[in-house]
């Protein structure tokens, strides 16, 4: 006979062992993060930050590509996802965590109790914490609050047993970033310094806007020449648009095939343009009429934002094929007639001339009789009242030679009498009954306001009352079509975010790129969009970087020549093709990327008390751990300052450990000349240099990109350039020279070290190579050792 405990215990054994994905959401008005655990794989994987646009859209992204069993969120997020929360609950276990789980104090426990299976026992907490964020790139606070959250929510006891999972420390066996399908992965950095935003652009605390937003308005980027939308919605579309480039080539060539379209049809364009400056902002005004607290203003915008919605789709009507968000209204079985009905609704029932006289919602004449009725005496009191008044003198005593009768909502009828004229106003005097005091008059209660007060009551708030009944039961029947309307609405912001591409691409001249599906890279005679913009004179250069191979490209030449503009103008070249935008080139054929990564050590973010090489390291890790054959890793001078021959190692060794391992698209450029001698023997490894000029004496810059490697990177002859008195240039050459003979005589020890490294690090895996690098990032070691 079978035991019945042990029976029980391996029934609670299995269903504890039933594997469960938990995922965890944090998130802003403007920014998502989420991490997702695996308690069968004990994986844990998270989502690269990606812009939000305050609707529960994007989340249902995330939770399709997760497809988790349990969710755990914030309240933000529950009210965000609430008109599809019933929907979610039918299919998953939600939790809603209060915010003290999302607290920035909540990071630091979590990373020291966090068991990850890649960190040795003997490591201090410190070492452990920096290894932990080193899996994560430097700027993803929303990531690693989940992260927090998540681990802090499965360490109380309550949900373990809720859960029936078995774990008391939770073990991490790996940190993978997950990437949404179709998007790519372009992290704040790598988009701040290809310069498609600007560097105060990420700024969202109010404190910071008012403190930059004059700093960010000067800034020169890719953004700001293509923000050139009308609409708010529009605004806020192109900015999600550009900060989740995608790699869904039939969403790419919806939007390249609309760009053409409206560049080919200039008058279509130009009447668009001047129909969208009269839509208005429709969430917003839907929001407050569910709050009942719509303004007159409100019931105007909203009546001319049906009238141009409906003119903007009779424009667009004819080129459904080739604009997108027309097709895709059409598709959605959207009531064109709808507009047009709204708006008899509200012609017939609002008296639009009152709104602007009396400052509140206003009923039309002759929609109700007992209303009618209500605003007919109330205009006529005046009238009453003034003869009313004369006879209420009469019956006064002759010290008083004046009065009024006057009406109060709320309060009603009374007699007015200026107190200069009563010795004691606080007394009653023939009949009347004080009521109160201001400034100049005296008012009083008698018979005649009485009877008033019966006949005709508080008549202005029975007005009001009736016109707000009525305004409401028309609010209510227009949000019942707010669905369909903000489908309309959110077609004007797609067609306002295609004219500013068209408008981008015309004024950058630029030209459409042919995406395929292969992994490849061609650019013929491209050019920097921003520099095109500032100089006259922009140098042309193109760039290949093949299907299988020719994918790694080393750029060398003298400081000021134009390395990195290069690199930049590939970078945002390629990006632009993954956001369905014209590129600046004569010719481009580029394929579907899933990241981009820039890797530059050209600023320091003081927010994060982290050095630009510091954070550089950070990137290279990622891009290490995370980068495919159809990745583009730009690296710009990567750990120059960390020392010369440190960072030849490190420079090499990267390159090495990603031809060998996931062969990326890689563009690099570098004044370690003694780098580029170990990677010579490297067949798919091509070297190019900026071309220069000597004339007269002096280094003239082409800014053309060739083969070949640079002899040098010419320090001095730019410091001579740049106006450095030729007495300190003299100098400093007698002292190169002199140092150059000591260099020679060491240089084969420098070359045998540097071999060394390269053969050390080439026998170390991926993670291997990773905590080498963070320990010359965190340790300070001498990678060497």
């Amino acid at each position: 006979m079978d035991n019945p405990v042990c029976a029980a215990e391996s029934e609670v054994g299995e269903e504890r062992l039933e594997r469960k994905v938990i995922l965890c959401i944090s998130a802003t008005q403007q920014v998502i993060g989420a991490v997702g655990y695996d308690t069968e794989s004990c994986i844990l994987s998270y989502i690269p930050e990606f812009e939000s646009d305050g609707h529960y859209g994007p989340f249902t992204k995330i939770l399709s590509s997760f497809n988790p069993t349990i969710l755990l969120c914030s309240e933000f997020i529950s009210l965000l996802l609430a008109p599809i929360m019933d929907d979610i609950k039918r299919r998953i276990t939600v939790h809603v965590l209060s915010n003290r789980y999302f607290a920035n104090d909540q990071l630091a426990s979590t990373l020291y109790s966090v068991n990850l299976s890649v960190i040795s026992g003997g490591i201090n907490e410190e070492a452990k914490e920096q290894i932990l964020l080193s899996y994560f790139p430097p700027t993803c606070s929303q990531t690693l609050k989940s992260f927090s959250a998540l681990f802090s929510f499965l360490s109380k006891k309550e949900p373990v047993c809720q859960l029936g999972l078995l774990h008391t420390s939770f073990t991490v066996l790996d940190i993978q970033m997950f990437k949404i399908e179709q998007i790519i992965y372009m992290d704040e950095r790598c988009l701040r310094n290809l310069q498609i935003f600007g560097q105060f652009h990420q700024f969202h605390e109010s404190w910071k806007m008012k403190n930059m937003r004059s700093t960010a308005e000067d800034e020169t980027s890719v953004f700001k020449l293509f923000s050139v939308c009308i609409t708010r919605a529009g605004k806020y579309t192109l900015e999600q648009w550009m900060r989740t480039p995608s790699r869904d080539l039939k969403c790419l060539n919806e939007r390249l095939t609309a760009v053409e379209c409206l560049l080919k049809t200039p008058g279509l364009t130009k009447s668009i343009r001047t129909t969208l400056r009269n839509i208005g902002h429709l969430p917003r005004i839907f929001y407050r009429m569910q709050q009942s607290s719509a303004l007159p203003t409100d019931w105007k915008c909203l009546m001319q934002t049906l009238t141009s919605l409906e003119k903007l789709i009779q424009l667009c009507m004819p080129y459904g094929n080739k604009l997108f968000p027309m097709q895709n209204l059409l598709d959605n079985n959207f009531d064109q007639n709808l507009s047009n009905t709204i708006q008899t609704w509200m012609m017939n029932m609002i008296d639009f001339d009152a709104l602007t006289t009396q400052h509140r919602f206003s009923v039309k004449q002759g929609l109700d009789p007992k209303l009618d009725e209500w605003i007919q005496t109330y205009r006529c009191l005046p009238d009453l009242l003034s003869q009313l008044a004369e006879e209420e003198l009469r019956k006064l005593r002759e010290s008083i030679s004046t009065c009024g009768l006057i009406y109060f909502p709320l309060v009603g009828f009374l007699l007015k009498i200026p107190k200069t004229e009563v010795e004691t106003p606080d007394i009653e005097m023939c009949d009347l009954s004080y009521a109160f005091t201001d400034n100049d008059m005296a008012y009083y209660r008698n018979d005649t306001t009485r009877e008033l007060d019966q006949r005709f009551g508080d008549v202005m708030y029975a007005i009001i009352d009736s016109e707000t009944a009525i305004m409401h039961r028309l609010q209510d029947r227009i949000l019942e079509h707010a669905g369909e309307l903000l489908r309309a609405h959110q077609f004007a912001a797609e067609i306002d975010c295609l004219c500013a591409f068209a408008l981008a691409a015309s004024s950058m001249n630029g030209v459409r790129p042919k995406l395929v599906d292969s992994s490849v890279i061609y650019i013929k005679n491209g050019w920097h969009p921003i520099q095109a913009l500032v100089s006259n004179n922009t140098i042309r250069n193109s760039f290949y970087s093949g299907n299988e191979t020719g994918r790694t490209t080393m750029v060398t030449g003298p400081n000021a020549s134009g390395k990195s503009v290069y690199i930049k103008q590939i970078g945002i070249t390629v990006y632009l093709s993954q956001i369905g935008s014209f590129v600046p080139a004569e010719e481009a054929t580029i394929g579907p990327m899933d990241a981009i990564y820039a890797i530059t050590c050209t600023e320091t973010l003081a927010v994060l008390d982290r050095s630009s090489d510091s954070l550089s390291l950070n990137l290279a890790l990622v891009a290490l751990r995370f980068s495919t054959e159809r990745s583009l890793i730009l690296l710009d001078e990567f750990a120059h300052s960390i020392g010369k021959t440190e960072a030849s190692a490190l420079t090499a060794a990267i390159i090495e450990h990603l031809l060998k391992s996931n062969n990326p698209h890689l563009v690099a450029t570098t004044h370690a000349y003694d780098m580029l001698d170990l990677l010579r023997h490297q067949t798919d490894i091509k070297f190019t240099t900026m071309k220069t000029r000597w004339n007269k004496g002096k280094l003239i810059y082409l800014y053309e990109a060739i083969e070949g490697v640079a002899e040098s990177s010419r320090a001095i002859e730019v410091a001579c350039s740049a106006g450095i008195p030729s007495q300190v240039t003299r100098r400093a050459r007698e002292l190169f020279c002199g140092g150059k003979r000591r260099r020679n005589d060491s240089n084969t020890t420098a070359q045998t070290r540097l071999l060394n490294v390269m053969d050390k690090i080439d026998k170390l895996g991926t993670e291997q190579v990773t905590c080498r690098l963070l320990a010359v990032l965190h340790s300070k070691e001498n990678i060497l050792e």
